[in-house]
């Protein structure tokens, strides 16, 4: 359904409708030849689109990952700076500058298949540009959703342009005349204009390790946030917090947990009784679905389906002996919203509930938080 976009924000539908035809045109341009009359009015309207993109997309700020900034603003900068640098290049006579300079906006490869490298791909591809997504994983976001939920999304993004290169790395990126030469380990090769990598992060701790604070695979924290030294605090993604309701440490990176994390700090630097732990929760926007995370989904031995309406769908991770730990869903707009919060809720209690009662879709959740 194109509802959402019909009803989304002016430069939304803007940045939307001139990215689709762009991709198109981009597409056309690339495999009809260069230099005739058809190619440079082709050109120009292409031109025009990807400017209407660019200015579009610096009022977007739906996706908010430094403060009310995303990738689409990059993107929109790269774009503001790139095109008039072609258009001029080509009109000094420079065509090898000026086709360089054109791919520069359309070939991306990008290197990991995670939270960020799909938002990006989701972006990318947005915003006109042709993506391919690299990762040694057999699935998307395989460290957050199992391959379900992760088949669901690549299907998704691969029906607006994004190519999949999956259960590969890349074996080498070489600068050829048109930008890079991308070579992957199983013999696939294709150009690219830029190459992204976000294939994650690993928490600096040197600093913490020279003032003698315990680390390991983070800054080690307590329930308070604070580390073996009483008088240094660490939140966010550079700390190994405790997961109470799992009794180990995690590196968990997401913004709901950081936020966490400094209420606690506050409140044990302020004397405050510290805040009730939460149920670890993160979320992401992927194209037209929704993805939401409860609790440790790799604590759980079973799994058990919630069908929802439009295709929706969620797992209920569960331990042996019967506790639900953790809920993955997937679905477009808010299908899944509620249903998840009611399952974080009876994470947070260790409820053990009926495997039949979380597979009936008809099965009121809320009725289980009343014990």
């Amino acid at each position: 359904s194109i509802e959402p976009l019909i009803t989304a924000p002016l430069p939304i539908q803007l940045h939307a409708f001139a990215a689709m035809a762009a991709l198109i045109l981009g597409i056309i341009q690339l495999l009809r030849p260069k230099g005739g009359g058809g190619h440079r009015a082709i050109g120009y309207v292409w031109v025009a689109l990807m400017l209407v993109i660019a200015t579009s997309g610096l009022f977007i700020h739906e996706i908010r990952l430094i403060g009310p900034f995303s990738p689409v603003h990059l993107l929109s900068l790269v774009i503001l700076a790139t095109v008039p640098l072609a258009v001029y290049r080509v009109r000094q006579g420079n065509i090898a500058g000026h086709r360089r300079a054109m791919l520069n906006i359309f070939w991306v490869a990008l290197i990991g298949a995670g939270l960020i490298g799909t938002e990006f791909a989701n972006d990318l591809t947005a915003g006109g540009h042709t993506v391919h997504v690299i990762d040694i994983a057999a699935w998307p976001l395989a460290r957050l959703l199992p391959q379900e939920g992760g088949a669901l999304l690549q299907q998704r993004l691969a029906a607006i342009g994004v190519n999949w290169h999956l259960g590969t790395s890349a074996a080498s990126i070489a600068k050829n005349d048109d930008g890079l030469r991308v070579v992957l380990a199983n013999g696939t090769a294709f150009d690219a204009a830029v190459a992204l990598s976000a294939v994650g992060l690993r928490p600096r701790t040197a600093l913490a390790q020279a003032a003698g604070i315990k680390t390991n695979r983070g800054i080690v924290v307590d329930e308070c946030s604070r580390t073996s030294d009483p008088h240094v605090y660490a939140i966010g993604d550079c700390s190994l917090r405790p997961a109470p309701l799992y009794d180990r440490l995690v590196c968990h990176e997401s913004v709901p947990s950081a936020i966490e994390q400094a209420k606690q700090a506050a409140a044990h630097i302020t004397g405050r009784a510290p805040p009730t732990p939460e149920v670890p929760w993160n979320w992401s926007d992927q194209y037209d679905l929704n993805l939401q995370i409860a609790g440790l989904p790799d604590e759980g031995r079973r799994v058990v389906r919630r069908p929802l309406k439009d295709g929706a769908f969620i797992l209920c991770h569960i331990k042996e002996d019967g506790t639900l730990v953790g809920a993955s869903g997937v679905g477009r707009g808010n299908l899944i919203a509620r249903d998840v919060k009611l399952l974080e809720l009876l994470i947070g209690k260790k409820a053990q509930p009926a495997e039949a009662n979380l597979a009936d879709p008809e099965f009121q959740l809320r009725t289980l938080l009343k014990g």
